[in-house]
Parts: structure tokens; C-alpha cells; sequence
């Protein structure tokens, strides 16, 4: 179970961090963002979901459980807030992205035993 856990809690993390792209394809059709990457938008919400991961990854409690849902909801906010930098075709598809992620991450089930 605890790798279960793990291995969703990695997955997740690493589908939502690889929204952290580079601007230039999206400035050329849509330059809502100006000169500020995806990067500099949400780099501590990313920093953050990271390095709850991490921890996770070496300690899996209820605790840091909670921590990376946290931290990965806070990233999922910031991801919101960049709505504006995509590309008008693609903004359905990336809402939705969220909010599958939002709703995998409120089924997480911290309150299982991470030790056996």
C-alpha cells in the first residue's frame, strides 16, 4: 500500500510539475504573459510540491501525506492562475487537467497505515 501511495503521489507530482514549460511557443499565438515564464509564476509552489514529495518519498506519514496534498493543491492554485498564458484552443483541455488533479488529490487517502 505505502507504494501505492508513493508511486501515485510521484506520478501526480510529475504530471503537474511538467506544466513548468517554457513560454516562447505560447507568447507567439497568445502573449497574455508578457515577459514572465511559467516558471517564475509558480517556481515556489513547484519548489514547494517538490520538496513535499520528497519528503514523502523518505518518511510516508499521515503527516507529509498531508503536506504533499497541501503543497500540490497550492501548486494546482497557481497553475489556475496561469489560465491566461494558454494558448485559447488548449484552455479547456488544461482546466480540466486541474481539476482532475484537484479531484485525484482529494481522494488521496492519508489516513492509511504507511509503515507496513
Amino acid at each position: 500500500m505505502k507504494t501505492t501511495i508513493q508511486k501515485s503521489v510521484m506520478l501526480l507530482a510529475l504530471a503537474l510539475l511538467g506544466f513548468n514549460c517554457d513560454p516562447s511557443e505560447l507568447l507567439s499565438e497568445f502573449n497574455a504573459c508578457g515577459d514572465e515564464s511559467w516558471g517564475e509564476r509558480t517556481g515556489a509552489e513547484a519548489d514547494a510540491a517538490a520538496e513535499a514529495t520528497i519528503a514523502f518519498s523518505n518518511s510516508p506519514s499521515k503527516e507529509t501525506c498531508e503536506n504533499v496534498r497541501t503543497a500540490l493543491l497550492d501548486y494546482i492554485e497557481a497553475l489556475e492562475n496561469m489560465e491566461e498564458c494558454v494558448v485559447p484552443a488548449n484552455k479547456d483541455a488544461y482546466a480540466k487537467a486541474l481539476d482532475d488533479s484537484r479531484d485525484q488529490l482529494q481522494e488521496l487517502d492519508c489516513n492509511q497505515d504507511f509503515q507496513s
